[in-house]
C-alpha cells in the first residue's frame, strides 16, 4: 500500500500518495465472503458519490474477498481514510489508499507524446544515449510517456530502490526485469513484500541473486523462487532461514553456487533435498548446524566441489572418516572449515587428506593439527595448491617444516604465526610454485627473508606483509632491484607488477610518492587502511 499524507482543503482534507497523486480510489480488503455488495455500496456512498465499486474473491481463500471503490471527489475518499474504523453490519472492514498507478490522476501524470514527435523517430542507439544522461527517476518518467525503453540494466544492487516510491520500483522491474541477469543487496524494508513479488514476476531470467540481511518467510521463499528456473548463483545470507524454507529451492535444476551463511536456525535437516546440480555450498556461521548430517548432505550432492562449514566434535559419529570411507564427497576440491580453538576432543581432521580431489584447504580459528599436516604431506604434497591457517594460535617449527614440504602450494596464508623466523622462511623457499603468500602480523619476518623468498620463488607476485614490524620502506627499493635484475637477465617468470601490501609498519605516503614510473611497472604498493584479518 502507498504511504499517505494529507493536505487541508477548505476545511476538509485531500489525501495524496507517496507520488503526490490525489487519492480517489481505495482498497477494500478483509471483507467477509457473505457480505453483499449492496450493503457495502450503501455504506461507502454515505461519504460521497461513488463512481465505481468492484469486489473479487480469491480462489485460495473462501473466507474473505477484496475489492476497490472509486470516488468522484478526492475529499470524500480522504474522509473514508481518516475514519479510524469501518464497522459494516458489525463486521470490521479494512480500507487503504489504492496504488499510485491505479489512481485517476496517474494518467495525467504520465502524459503522452505525439507519434510524429521527433523523439519518437529516434533509433534505439540514440534513445539509449538520451536515457543514460538521465537519473533513474527521470528515466522512468520518460519511459512512461514514450512507452519505449532500451535495455539499460543487466545487473543492479537493490540499494538503488532506497528512496524510490513503489510505483517507481514496479515500473523499473516491469521495464528492465526481463533483461536482468544479476540482482544483489538488501531488500528495502518499506517495500519488502511487494519487491519480492515483482522480482518473482518480472525477473525470471536471473542467473545471480544475492540477498543479504533481509528476513524471508516461508511464503515469500516459495513465491520468490517459483519461477526463477535460470538461477545459477544464489546467496541468502543473514535471512533468518529455517530448515523447511530450503524446500523452495529443490526445483532449481541449474543452481551451482549456494551461500546460506549466517542463518542461525538452519540445522541441515532439509539440505538433502537441495538440487543435485550444486557445485559450491557455504554453510559458515550456521551455528545450529548438526555436523553429523554432513555426510548425508554431501552424498546427495554428487557434483559438490566447494564446501564451507563449521566443524564441531560429536560423539555420535566420526564425521570426516565417514566422509572419506563412504565416498560422500569424492569431487570436493576446496574445503573451508571453521573449528573451535578450544576443541576438547580431536576431530580427526587428518582424514581430509584422503579426499581424492582436495586441492584447497582453508581453516579458521584453529590451525591444522600436526597429524593433519603429516597426512597432507603423505597424500597431497603434489596436489594441494592452497593452504590457509587463519588463526591467532601460532604453529610451531615442526608444523611449519611440514608445510614447507607441500611442494604444489601456490597460495599460502599464515597470519599471526610468530614462529616464522629466518630459518622457517628459508625452508619455505622450497615452494617453487608459490604465487601468493600472506604473513600478516608475523613479528619475526625480516627484509632479508622476504628477499630470499622472492629470489627463490620465481612465480611469487602477491605478498601480504601487513603489521610485520621488522620491515621498512627500504624493502620496496630492494624488491624493485631484484625485479629489474630479473628483467635484464630475461629469466623472469612471475606476473608483474608484484603486489606488496603493508599496514602499521614503517611505510608512508612519502615512500609511495617517490617511486618512479618504471618502478610502478614492476611493483604495486598498497597501504591497507582497514585490514579484515586484524
Amino acid at each position: 500500500m502507498s504511504a499517505i499524507r494529507y493536505r487541508p482543503f477548505y476545511g476538509r482534507s485531500i489525501a495524496y500518495t507517496e507520488d503526490n497523486i490525489e487519492v480517489k480510489k481505495l482498497f477494500l480488503h478483509g471483507l467477509p465472503i457473505e457480505m453483499e455488495s449492496d450493503v457495502l455500496s450503501k455504506y461507502f456512498s454515505s461519504f460521497g458519490k461513488v463512481l465505481h465499486m468492484e469486489l473479487t474473491e480469491k480462489a485460495s481463500d473462501n473466507r474473505f474477498k477484496h475489492g476497490h471503490v472509486l470516488y468522484e471527489s478526492s475529499r470524500d475518499a480522504a474522509d473514508v481514510l481518516q475514519k479510524e474504523r469501518h464497522l459494516i453490519d458489525e463486521q470490521l472492514v479494512k480500507v487503504a489508499a489504492f496504488y499510485s498507478w491505479g489512481q485517476p490522476g496517474s494518467v495525467e501524470r504520465c502524459g503522452s507524446i505525439c507519434q510524429m514527435s521527433p523523439i519518437m523517430r529516434l533509433n534505439d542507439d540514440c534513445l539509449l544515449c538520451i536515457y543514460r544522461y538521465l537519473t533513474l527517476v527521470e528515466q522512468l518518467s520518460l519511459a512512461r510517456v514514450l512507452k519505449r525503453c532500451p535495455p539499460l540494466y543487466s545487473s543492479i544492487n537493490l540499494g538503488i530502490f532506497k528512496g524510490l516510491s513503489l510505483w517507481d520500483i514496479r515500473d523499473f522491474l516491469q521495464l528492465f526485469g526481463q533483461h536482468l541477469s544479476q540482482v544483489v543487496g538488501q531488500i528495502p524494508r518499506n517495500h519488502h513484500q511487494r519487491l519480492i513479488e515483482y522480482v518473482a514476476s518480472h525477473c525470471q531470467r536471473l542467473k545471480v541473486l544475492r540477498i543479504r540481511y533481509s528476513p524471508l518467510s516461508l511464503r515469500n521463499m516459495f513465491k520468490l523462487f517459483a519461477q526463477l528456473h535460470q538461477l545459477e548463483d544464489l546467496e541468502l545470507s543473514n535471512c533468518d532461514l529455517k530448515d523447511d524454507y530450503l524446500l523452495a529451492l529443490s526445483h532449481l535444476g541449474k543452481l551451482k553456487k549456494l551461500n546460506l551463511c549466517y542463518n542461525d536456525m538452519l540445522t541441515g535437516q532439509q539440505m538433502d533435498k537441495l538440487p543435485k546440480s550444486i557445485v559450491s555450498l557455504d554453510l559458515l556461521y550456521c551455528f545450529d548446524m548438526q555436523f553429523t548430517l554432513l555426510p548425508n548432505i554431501c552424498s546427495r550432492l554428487p557434483r559438490l566441489k566447494e564446501l564451507s562449514v563449521k566443524a564441531v566434535h560429536t560423539e555420535q559419529t566420526d564425521v570426516f572418516r565417514e566422509l572419506v570411507d563412504d565416498h560422500c564427497c569424492d569431487s570436493l576440491e576446496r574445503l573451508t572449515l571453521k573449528t573451535l580453538s578450544y576443541q576438547e576432543q580431536p576431530l580427526h581432521l587428518e582424514y581430509l587428506a584422503k579426499l581424492p580431489e582436495l586441492r584447497q584447504l582453508i581453516m579458521h580459528d584453529s590451525p591444522p593439527s600436526f597429524k593433519l599436516l603429516q597426512w597432507l604431506v603423505a597424500f597431497k604434497s603434489d596436489q594441494l595448491t592452497q593452504l590457509e591457517s587463519n588463526s591467532r594460535i601460532s604453529l610451531d617449527a615442526k608444523h611449519l617444516e611440514l608445510i614447507a614440504q607441500l611442494k604444489a602450494l601456490r597460495i599460502l596464508s599464515l597470519p599471526h604465526h610468530n614462529q616464522i623466523d629466518n630459518i622457517v622462511m628459508a625452508k619455505l623457499c622450497s615452494l617453487q610454485d608459490l604465487e601468493h603468500i600472506s604473513l600478516q602480523s608475523c613479528k619475526q619476518v625480516t627484509e632479508q627473508a622476504i628477499l630470499r623468498l622472492l629470489l627463490s620463488c620465481k612465480r611469487l607476485h602477491v605478498l601480504h606483509l601487513e603489521r610485520c614490524v621488522l620491515l621498512s620502506g627500504q624493502l620496496i627499493y630492494s624488491v624493485i632491484g631484484v625485479l629489474r635484475e630479473e628483467l635484464r637477465s630475461g629469466l623472469h617468470q612471475r606476473q608483474l607488477p608484484v603486489e606488496l601490501f603493508f599496514y602499521g609498519v614503517k611505510f608512508n605516503e612519502f615512500v609511495l610518492q617517490h617511486l618512479d614510473s618504471t618502478a610502478k611497472d614492476v611493483v604495486h604498493v598498497e597501504l591497507t587502511l582497514s585490514p579484515n584479518w586484524a
